[in-house]
């Protein structure tokens, strides 16, 4: 990707945050004047060019988000996203699940009281 496109996206994840914040606030000062109110909106849309300013001229750092994938997987996910085909396991690598048993009573539970009667 492109450092603009990063950057838009950056900017965009952090100016609709601010927003979110705000209408938050805004939402528990229902009872709060007017003016105090639109004071938090002032406030928070005085900080979305603050944002942008900042995301340009602060170095940025990497979250690690999947570095408990290893390497393949992540490609394997990834063409597998981009195609919407599912991910090709190795057959080492299938999962083998207990098939259910149709029409198979429980277990009856132990009666110190005698036999157990079928219902009419």
């Amino acid at each position: 990707m492109s450092s603009s496109l990063l950057l838009l996206i950056d900017v965009t994840a952090k100016s609709t945050l601010i927003l979110m914040l705000a209408c938050v606030a805004v939402a528990l000062c229902r009872k709060q004047s007017a003016a105090a109110r639109h004071h938090i909106w002032f406030v928070a849309i005085l900080l979305l060019p603050v944002v942008t300013i900042l995301g340009v001229l602060l170095p940025g750092f990497a979250v690690p988000v999947a570095d408990w994938l290893p390497a393949t997987d992540i490609e394997a996910v990834a063409s597998s996203v981009a195609t919407d085909q599912p991910i090709a396991l190795e057959p080492e690598e299938r999962i083998e699940f207990p098939q259910a048993v149709p029409n198979q009573p429980a277990p009856l539970a132990a009666n110190s009281g005698g036999a157990i009667e079928e219902p009419a």
